[in-house]
């Protein structure tokens, strides 16, 4: 297989920047779920309050998540697709579970912003996949 084919996405510098990333998510979702408690959305899911910390710590989760499935994926387009699907499934979880119209709203907003932070910054650092005409050009 050649580089073209199977091109190298250095795991180091990913990382880096997934980590960076989920940084930025984790302060982004956290405060405006701060900002959601403030103004009156109950964050409870059955009987139970979700802490801030759980925030950080599966947007910490979803980073990592983020930087494997870039890493092995290796194109962005089919980067974007799978965490697309991905963060519709972990969308579901929160709809069903939350008694409250707004905490669903608010918690499918937060999967949102987060992914809307990890997914741009990790797929820009994937290669495109060649189109065809550029694949016969160069044989």
């Amino acid at each position: 297989m050649t580089s073209a084919t199977k091109p190298h996405v250095p795991l180091p510098r990913l990382t880096l920047i997934g980590v960076l990333a989920a940084i930025a998510a984790t302060i982004a979702t956290t405060g405006a779920a701060t900002i959601a408690q403030a103004a009156g959305v109950s964050l409870e899911v059955g009987t139970e309050r979700i802490p801030l910390s759980a925030f950080a710590m599966w947007i910490i989760v979803g980073g990592v998540a983020g930087i494997l499935l870039a890493w092995l994926l290796r194109r962005s387009r089919r980067f974007i697709v799978v965490t697309i699907v991905g963060t519709a499934l972990f969308s579901g979880p929160p709809i069903a579970r939350a008694d409250a119209v707004p905490t669903k709203t608010f918690l499918v907003i937060a999967h949102l912003l987060a992914a809307a932070i990890i997914v741009p910054t990790l797929s820009h650092q994937l290669p495109v996949a060649p189109t065809r005409q550029a694949t016969q050009d160069s044989q």
